[in-house]
């Protein structure tokens, strides 16, 4: 299956909504349609490891990046090797 592109959704947390305090971002990853939007399941899951002070203060570039990426479809990544015999 080609695909056209990835389209990536954040995951909403609703006690960062209530409070106000950030909370690890998660991200899902899945096949992009041609005119946009997500294709089928979720290939792959993003998960932002930080502290709370990471959060909470420091911005943009300067804030260190740690992403755990988790597969969540069986067929998500698939690499294929042809048989050669030397």
């Amino acid at each position: 299956m080609a695909m056209n592109g990835a389209f990536v959704s954040l995951k909403m947390d609703l006690n960062e909504v209530v409070t106000g305090c950030k909370m690890p971002n998660e991200y899902y990853v899945s096949a992009l349609k041609t005119g946009g939007g997500p294709i089928g399941d979720h290939l792959f899951k993003c998960t932002e490891k930080s502290g709370c002070c990471e959060r909470q203060f420091m911005k943009g570039e300067s804030r260190p990046l740690d992403i755990t990426i988790e597969h969540v479809s069986p067929n998500s990544a698939r690499d294929t090797q042809p048989f050669c015999a030397a």
